[in-house]
């Protein structure tokens, strides 16, 4: 279980409290700006708040080393770079310690297409396929034991609407092994489909947390994001305002 108590950062999050209970796939929503990567460096232990707490099955994060933290959780940012012509198999080595991809993360992520390419040559889809399975491999142990926290900030960033469902089903099968999942996204109808909880933020506030039919409300919705929304579940688009 994930809980944080008051969490404040600097003009980024303030008085942020929540459970979050394993076992269940949880999806950050908002728009630009609302504190979603904030609040997920801070829930990973990569961000220290500038009051309140945030502990995993009663251990505080701020009491545990990096390798500790290392161990138990896993976490994505938005962004790899790297200016060297490591190749994927390279990438995988060194970042993760895997000499392969293991086989549950390459049936979605599909890596061993372009294991031998150099990773600065992919295209933005591809290096985020990459960066995912570096995140999952070393933590397979905890997930397949279902004991495991990802944190995963827009994790199907550039990625092709097949390997969006793919990610988001491989991530469902995680979930219900036990783990905890926490990802932000902007799709709005991928979060109604496969979330099992929604957490709105805006202005560096939790605004709602439910389940997707509670959250996903299209007056809630138009509000936060300043944007005419239509929720026909489970999809949600945007208001054409030109039809009758």
């Amino acid at each position: 279980m994930l809980h944080a108590d008051s969490i404040c950062l600097a003009q980024r999050l303030r008085e942020i409290s929540l459970t979050l209970a394993g076992g269940r796939c949880v999806h950050l929503i908002g728009p630009n700006g609302a504190g979603k990567s904030s609040l997920l460096s801070v829930l990973a232990g990569v961000l220290t708040p500038d009051s309140g707490q945030v502990s995993y099955n009663q251990i505080p994060l701020d009491s545990l080393s990096p390798a500790d933290l290392t161990a138990i959780r896993g976490y994505q940012a938005q962004g790899l770079h790297t200016a060297f012509s490591l190749t994927v198999a390279d990438v995988m080595a060194f970042f993760a310690s895997q000499q392969r991809c293991p086989d549950v993360l390459n049936q979605a992520l599909e890596i061993d297409l372009f294991w031998s390419r150099p990773f600065n040559q992919l295209s933005g889809g591809e290096q985020r396929r990459v960066h995912l399975a570096m995140t999952l491999a070393p933590l397979l142990t905890q997930l397949n034991a279902g004991n495991g926290l990802l944190l995963l900030d827009e994790p199907m960033q550039g990625l092709d609407i097949r390997h969006q469902h793919s990610l988001l089903a491989l991530l469902q099968y995680f979930a219900k092994r036990g783990n905890l999942i926490v990802m932000s996204c902007h799709d709005l109808a991928l979060s109604a489909r496969f979330a099992d909880e929604v957490l709105l933020l805006d202005q560096g506030q939790l605004v709602k947390q439910g389940k997707p039919a509670d959250t996903l409300n299209a007056s809630l919705l138009s509000e936060v994001f300043a944007c005419p929304l239509d929720v026909f579940q489970p999809v949600v688009r945007q208001i054409d305002q030109s039809r009758p």
